[in-house]
């Protein structure tokens, strides 16, 4: 039997497992947003031929090379955008573990309830392996052996045969509904 912590591998728990770590990212993100930011770049090139500088035309080699540095800090002033931003964010990944504890709790329900259905099913079908297949045999032959002697007529015959074929459909609708049962089971564990 499979067992209920399995309902964390079902499709719509993983995805909401997905939804918290992408809303959780998010609150990490906007608090990185929070936080001072260092720029520092540097640049070289050269350019090679005659150049005016002064007024005087000077010609530059590649040997030649411009060099520059830049550096910067970049601190955040106005926080009050960015503290809404990470209050919201906090408010979607607690609504986002709401929905997932609901799902994951929904499948584990939908999981046991589907386990007391099966079990449910194959008492039935044990029943009728024991006791109603046996009573619709008895049916047939004494129904046909009545028929053949003359106890009874066609329409008796055609009754106490219809009642045979009853509970033989009736074994037949609950085998179908225990398959049902096995293949939504399977939704959950493959191995089962």
């Amino acid at each position: 039997m499979p067992d209920t912590s399995l309902a964390s591998q079902y499709p719509a728990v993983m995805y909401k497992q997905q939804q918290q770590n992408i809303a959780l990212q998010e609150i990490k993100l906007n608090r990185a947003k929070k936080l001072p930011l260092l720029n520092a770049g540097y640049t070289n090139q050269s350019f090679i031929g005659y150049q005016n500088v002064g007024g005087t035309e000077k010609y530059f080699g590649a040997s030649r090379r411009f060099s520059s540095v830049m550096a910067g800090i970049g601190i955040p002033i106005f926080s009050k955008s960015l503290i809404a931003r990470i209050r919201s964010s906090e408010a979607h990944f607690r609504a986002v573990q709401a929905e997932y504890a609901d799902t994951l709790a929904l499948q584990k329900s939908t999981m046991q309830q589907l386990l007391i259905q099966y079990e449910t099913n194959e008492q039935t079908l044990n029943n009728y392996q024991q006791a109603v297949n046996k009573q619709a045999s008895v049916i047939y032959e004494n129904a046909t052996l009545q028929f053949v002697n003359g106890a009874i007529n066609y329409l008796e015959w055609a009754m106490l045969i219809n009642q045979a074929i009853s509970l033989e459909a009736s074994y037949i609708d609950a085998l179908s509904e225990r398959n049902r049962t096995v293949a939504e089971l399977n939704s959950y564990s493959p191995d089962f």
